[in-house]
Order: structure tokens, then sequence, then C-alpha cells
């Protein structure tokens, strides 16, 4: 067991240690390669700065530069070029100081001859531009220098560049690239760009890339070196290439130490370790083996309380957790067996509901009902009396209860006995319709008796007599239904009707007084609708509120019942998407297609 949690926590110190050196690799490179990109951009463009200054330099100017010596006027004019015309600001390193000494000193020894005539026949001064001279003969002490002859205005002046600002700690290797792969200037030259182009062919086509794009950029080669470039004057390209090693040498000299540190320490882990686990064992064991028991689902399992102060934390802890998880377990299944009878109570809610769509002789009836809760205080239902002969009539009815949910949804069904009861009764006794009132006494009783006086109702009743052509209704507190009239002779129009009076359930002998008939021709729709249709709030913004619904019915009143319930609905969910439903909805059409002549 100490051996085991030994080379854990020995693993455990060498992944550690791993990942954050591979972190700091990361960011030291990264600086690096950053720093190094900046810096070689900074230099070419400082190099084109000089180069510029060149094309349109004079001798006269040359002494105000303490970075440009014209080394000859007019160069190609004569031959090669023997003194120098002007250094009067020249302060080149002292090993350059001693070639030149106090007195003239001829070009020859710094040029060979011929290798000025070469590069006067390909710079023609009749073509304007700026020539780097590729220096062939072993002269060291010309680096960092670099000749460059400037034609323009027709002539060529031979001009020497101090490179010192490029030439960093020494470490790292600059070279000036011509499109050809040419080589034109190194910083250092005992090393090449070989070392990180397999070729001169690959260095050849970075440096196209880089001309053509005229962009820096960063490589780095699998062999432990890295290069940055920029270009200069679109004409070369500028290369400094740098060892991945020396950029890292910290990061190895550190984890050197980690790993003595880490040899050193294990000694000091295997001897606390073993002390360490002594002491943990048992408890650990003992905890360990009532964990399985509750994995089990045994929740019975419980820990003795002893031992060091932490140990006993954790052993009340864990009794803690066993008495919670068995509390939980309980209330679960609670839950479920609340959310199974609510699943049921739903779906018999519905089932004491009309269907969406039903059809009689001369009526059409649409009805949606959508719950807020998985039980709704919503109602609607409707009775046909004397069904099939001369003197049917059509009862209709919707109610809604203070508030949604299971207490709201008894009061409902109490509703749905009472009209079972008395559609009943409407058969052998048809004065209950004549008179919508009595059935508002009838339901008020029934909501009274189902809760106890502690919730109340808003129900309308309505008696559709397509033979007279006419609707009687008497309204306790519900939403105004609104009237479609029409006879197919003139435009229809929409109007509320049905004055509310109290609502059923306040009081068990609560009296109905007002009652309205209306005409009911063929052509005109019944709109019957639950507070819920047009309570949408968002905050204080009603989002779909009765001017809304008016637009929409307004604007849709001559359409069919089905296609009219549609448009309403899908208007007001198009303006309420993701609102959470705060209350019951309860819509429900009447169309009259039929009646007498």
């Amino acid at each position: 067991m100490v051996l085991w949690v030994t080379c854990i926590l020995y693993f455990s110190l060498i992944l550690a240690g791993g990942f954050f050196a591979r972190i700091y690799t990361n960011e030291k490179l990264a600086s690096t390669y950053s720093e190094d990109l900046s810096s070689t951009s900074q230099f070419a463009a400082s190099f084109e700065t000089l180069l510029l200054k060149i094309r349109d330099m004079r001798a006269n100017e040359v002494p105000k530069s303490k970075q440009i010596i014209l080394m000859k006027e007019n160069a190609c004019s004569d031959g090669v070029a023997t003194q120098v015309v002007s250094a009067a600001t020249f302060t080149a390193s002292d090993s350059f100081a001693k070639v030149i000494g106090e007195s003239k000193f001829s070009i020859d020894r710094v040029l060979g001859g011929e290798e000025l005539k070469d590069l006067c026949r390909k710079a023609s001064v009749k073509e304007p531009g700026i020539y780097p001279l590729q220096l062939k003969a072993p002269q060291k002490f010309i680096v960092p220098y670099l000749f460059v002859l400037s034609a323009n205005a027709g002539r060529a002046d031979l001009f020497m560049i101090s490179m010192d600002a490029g030439s960093n700690d020494g470490s790292e290797l600059l070279e000036l690239v011509t499109p050809e792969g040419v080589s034109v200037w190194k910083s250092l030259d005992d090393r090449d760009a070989n070392a990180f182009f397999k070729s001169r062919g690959e260095l050849q086509e970075q440096a196209k890339k880089t001309i053509a794009s005229n962009l820096p950029g960063l490589s780095s080669s699998g062999s432990g070196l890295f290069a940055s470039y920029a270009p200069v004057l679109g004409k070369w390209a500028l290369f400094s290439y740098g060892l991945k090693s020396q950029v890292l040498s910290t990061v190895y000299r550190l984890e050197f130490q980690f790993l003595w540190l880490l040899l050193g320490s294990s000694l000091l882990i295997v001897i606390c370790a073993r002390r360490i686990v002594s002491r943990l064992a048992q408890p650990l064991t003992q905890l360990a083996k009532a964990s399985e028991h509750l994995g089990r689902g045994d929740f019975s399992a419980r820990l003795s309380i002893g031992g060091d102060p932490e140990f006993q934390l954790v052993q009340k802890t864990f009794n803690h957790m066993a008495d919670e998880l068995t509390r939980l377990v309980e209330v679960a299944k609670e839950s479920s067996r609340m959310e199974s009878e609510l699943a049921l109570a739903e779906k018999v809610q519905q089932v004491l509901l009309p269907p969406m769509s039903l059809k009689f002789e001369q009526h059409e009836i649409q009805g949606i009902n959508k719950n807020a809760a998985e039980c709704g205080g919503d109602w609607w239902g409707c009775i046909e009396v004397a069904a099939g002969t001369p003197k049917s009539r059509l009862l209709l009815m919707i109610g809604d209860v203070t508030g949604h949910g299971a207490q709201s949804a008894l009061v409902t069904a109490a509703a749905q006995g009472c009209c079972s009861t008395i559609s009943e009764w409407v058969q052998n006794d048809q004065s209950l319709v004549e008179d919508p009132r009595k059935l508002l006494s009838l339901f008020n009783k029934s909501v009274f008796r189902s809760s106890a006086g502690s919730l109340t109702m808003s129900f309308l009743a309505v008696v559709l007599d397509p033979l007279t052509e006419t609707l009687t209704l008497a309204n306790a507190g519900h939403c105004w239904p609104y009237l479609i009239s029409g006879d197919g002779a003139a435009a229809p129009s929409l109007k509320p009707i049905g004055a509310a009076s109290p609502v059923l359930g306040a009081t068990l002998d609560q009296s109905f007084e007002h009652i309205e008939t209306h005409p009911w021709k063929r052509g005109s729709k019944l709109f019957l609708y639950t507070d819920g249709l047009i309570d949408c709030y968002r905050g204080d913004q009603n989002l779909f509120d009765k001017r809304a619904m008016l637009r929409v019915l307004r604007a849709n009143m001559g359409k069919p019942a089905r296609p009219l319930m549609d448009t309403l609905m899908r208007e007001r969910d198009s303006k309420t998407i993701g609102l959470p439903r705060a209350d019951d909805v309860t819509v429900v059409i009447c169309a009259n297609n039929g009646g007498a002549s």
C-alpha cells in the first residue's frame, strides 16, 4: 500500500513538472519568436530607410550620417576607385579602423577590382536602382558592412553601410538574400543558412514568397532552428536564424534542477507515506465499505465517530450525507407518485372537456384548451337539447376558476358533474334552457360546495335557438363574448355582448338578475374566451392584449370557425414566443351554419 501511494505521488510530481515545463517552454518559444520577428522587421525597415537615403544622397550630405560612408563618386565612370572621397564622420569598429589607419587607403584592399567592374556592367547607370555588392574576397573585417552601388540620375556612386544594428548579440545569423537565392550579405561569415534550409532551392523559394507577399513571417524546422524573415524594398529578403537550444537553455536548467529536487524529495515521501498511510488505512477502509453499501442501495450504513478530528469530520459528513440520501429517496418516491397522479388527473380533466371540433345539424363549434400547469381551472361544455327536432337548441357554457392547478381542477370537475346532471334534466324539462339564469344558480351551488367558498368561478351560459334566430345569455363575471353577426346580405360586424353579474361560488344563495337576448342569424358566429388568452405579460408589457385580439377578429371575422381559430392562435403564438404560460387559455367559437328560412 505504501509503495503504491509513493509511486502515485512520485508519478504525479513528474507529470506536474513535465506539464509546467511544457507550458514554460511554449511560452518561452512564443515570446522569442515574437521578439525575433519584431527585431527582424525593425531591422529590415531601418535597412530600407538607409537604402532610400542612399538613392538621393550626395557627397556633401554624407558627413551628416553616422551609418553611410561614400567610398567613390561615379564609381563606374573611370574603372576601379582607389580612394575614399568622404568619411568625415566614420565611426567604424576598431578592427576596421586598424586596417584603414590614418592615411589614405586603397579600395582594392577591400574590394577586388574585377568584382566592382562586374557590378558596374550588371547595373547600368541608365537603369536607376540600388545594387548590393556581394563580396567574394576573404576580408573578414568587412563584416558587418555592406557595399552598395547606387545608380541614379546618370551616375553610380559606391557607398558603404554600417550594419551594426542588425548584428544583435552575435549569436544569430542575419542574411540578405536575392530572389535567386544569392546571399548578398551575412552578419556572421562562418555560418550558413543551409543549417536551416535543406538546400539553397528552399531558401530561394522562401525568399521569392517573402518578396512577392511583401509581408514578414516566421518558420521553424525540426532540426532545432527557427528563422524569421522580412522583405526589403520588394527586392530582397532579410532572414534571421536562431537556435532553439539557446532559447531553451533556461528551461533545461530548470528541468535539471527539478529532477534533482524530485529525487531528493522521493526519499522523504517514502518515509512520510508509510506513517500517513498507516493512519489513513483503517478509517478509509471503513469509509470504503460504507460507500459500497450505499452504492448497493443500503442507506442504513453509518460510520462510528472516532479518531483524529479530521476523520471525525469526514465520518460526520458521511453520516449526514447518508441521512440526506435516505430523505431524498423518500421525497423522490413521493414526488414520483404525485407526478403520476397529476398526469392521471390531467388526462381525466381533458376527458371532461368536449372534443376540439363539434358539428351539429345547424351549428359548428371549434374549441381549444391549454393549461398553464398539469391541471387547469378553465372549463367549457355544450349540450344539444331536443336534437333532431324543429325545437333543437344548443346550450354553450364556459368558465374560469380563480388560479390554476389541482384545486382549481377539482372545481372544474364539479362543474362538469353539474353539466352532466343538467344534460339529463333538460332532455325531459327544457325550462332550464329557456332562462340561463337558472343554470347560473345551479352551477353556483356546485362551485360553492366543491371549494367551501374558497374559490370562485367566472361563468357564462348561452342558449342558441336557430328556430327563433335568437341568442340568450347570462354572464356571471366572465369575459364579455363577441358576436360576429351576419345574414349574408351585409358585411359582418363585431360587437361585445353579455353584461356581467357576480361570479359563481362567492355565496351559496347568490342571485343572478341580468339576461340578454340578441339575433342569431345564419352566418353569425359567437366568440368565447378566458382571460388567459389576453394576459401575456413580460414585465410590464402585454405582448397580446385585448386590442390585439380584436384586430385579428375584425380582420378575419368573415372566415369560418376553424380558420378563424387557427389565425387567432397563430398570431398570438408569434407574439409570445419564449413566454412561459402564466394562465390557462380557453377559446370557443360557435358558428351558425343553418337555421330557419
